[in-house]
C-alpha cells in the first residue's frame, strides 16, 4: 500500500479550522497517561506480524490439541469454579 495525502471530509472540514486550545480539556491539570510496560506493549503488539510467531503458533495450537485429546482419553473433569 502506498500513502496517499489526506483530504478532509465535508465532516471534518469544520474541525480543521479548530484552534488546538478548543481541542484541549479545561481542567486544571493536563497529562498523558502511559503504561509502565507501553516498551513490551508495543514489542508484544508487533510480534504477529513475523513468521517465526506464525509458526511457535503452529506449533502451540499442536500442543494444545494433543493435550486436549490426553485429557479427554483420562476422562479429566475441571473442578468447578465458584466466583
Amino acid at each position: 500500500m502506498f500513502a496517499t495525502a489526506l483530504t478532509p471530509t465535508s465532516a471534518a472540514q469544520a474541525l480543521w479550522g479548530m484552534s488546538q486550545k478548543a481541542q484541549c480539556t479545561t481542567g486544571r491539570y493536563k497529562y498523558l497517561a502511559i503504561h509502565m510496560h507501553e516498551p513490551a506493549r508495543q514489542r508484544a503488539g508487533t510480534g504477529g506480524t513475523h513468521a517465526a510467531f506464525a509458526s511457535a503458533q503452529r506449533k502451540r495450537k499442536k500442543v494444545e490439541a494433543l493435550f486436549a485429546e490426553l485429557k479427554n482419553l483420562i476422562g479429566y473433569v475441571a473442578a468447578p469454579t465458584f466466583g
